[in-house]
């Protein structure tokens, strides 16, 4: 079972709560998308998909060039904000 935190607000305020947590998590979808974007940009650039990449990385067998240390910290903020999103979407409201 899932561990459980409370916030107690007054029944007026929900609204308010609700409505910030929803414009907060669609400014992670955005971020979300365009950091997708950067993804397969990197994948059609060097014609190897991420987990390729990232196993390769990883290994140290690409080295530290600059474009493969963008590469790695797209996928760190992608998996990241992937993450937060799915912990948004678990989100349940009782009055």
């Amino acid at each position: 079972m899932a561990d459980y935190a409370k916030i107690l607000i007054t029944a007026n305020a929900l609204p308010t709560l609700k409505e910030s947590i929803y414009i907060g998590s669609e400014v992670l979808r955005r971020k979300h998308t365009a950091y997708q974007n950067k993804l397969r940009r990197f994948e059609s650039i060097n014609g190897m998909d991420t987990a390729v990449f990232m196993n390769l990385f990883d290994k140290g067998e690409l080295g530290d060039k600059k474009e493969w240390l963008e590469w790695e910290h797209a996928v760190s903020v992608e998996n990241l904000l992937r993450k937060k999103l799915g912990e948004l979407d678990e989100i349940r409201y009782e009055s």
